[in-house]
């Protein structure tokens, strides 16, 4: 339904993007497969961000005012993307800043072990993202004759524990992180 080829390809390369992230975060194999995650699913998300931007406001809208000489003149950051697509409270702008966080933390030096702790995140930015890409591209991100490819997060409650959170048991390697992150404030924990 894109009237500009860069958006067509741009929606394409980001679907393929994210299918890819949640390839490998349901590979169990990899141990650094929540970095590899997080980096292709903000590509994702930023390739989809700037065919909508391509569609709604044309092509100059993804690329940087100030053209730096002898060099291809550059493309928005997702930080920008997210500005000119979102309001500052908006939920999806949000959940996509945290896991952006995570990405910059993956890519400038390591990314937190919080896997049982942010896979809740990252389920509703995938949550979020099909329901993007769904309204724009007019079709759905992933075949439903397929199966979901991203383990989602039930309850954390455990039966053996009385009905108490299980998440006891990640913490204490990570205490110290799980209290500094802004999203656990937000989850039971129980110390």
């Amino acid at each position: 339904n894109c009237k500009s080829y860069l958006a067509r390809s741009l929606l394409k390369k980001s679907r393929e993007n994210m299918i890819l992230a949640l390839e490998l975060y349901n590979r169990p194999s990899l141990e650094n497969r929540l970095d590899a995650f997080v980096l292709l699913f903000c590509t994702a998300w930023e390739q989809l961000l700037k065919a909508v931007l391509i569609e709604r406001d044309g092509e100059d809208s993804i690329f940087e005012d100030q053209e730096i000489k002898g060099r291809q003149k550059e493309t928005i950051s997702l930080r920008k993307a997210l500005e000119k697509m979102y309001e500052g409270k908006d939920a999806k702008r949000r959940n996509l800043e945290r896991i952006k966080y995570y990405r910059d933390k993956a890519t400038h030096l390591l990314m937190p072990e919080l896997q049982l702790l942010i896979s809740r995140v990252f389920q509703s930015g995938v949550l979020n993202y099909a329901e993007e890409f769904e309204l724009f591209a007019e079709q759905p991100f992933i075949d439903s004759a397929g199966g979901g490819l991203m383990t989602l997060v039930g309850d954390f409650r455990d039966p053996i524990c009385g009905g108490q959170t299980a998440i006891i048991v990640i913490l204490p390697p990570y205490m110290g992180i799980a209290k500094n992150q802004p999203e656990m404030g937000q989850s039971p924990i129980i110390t």
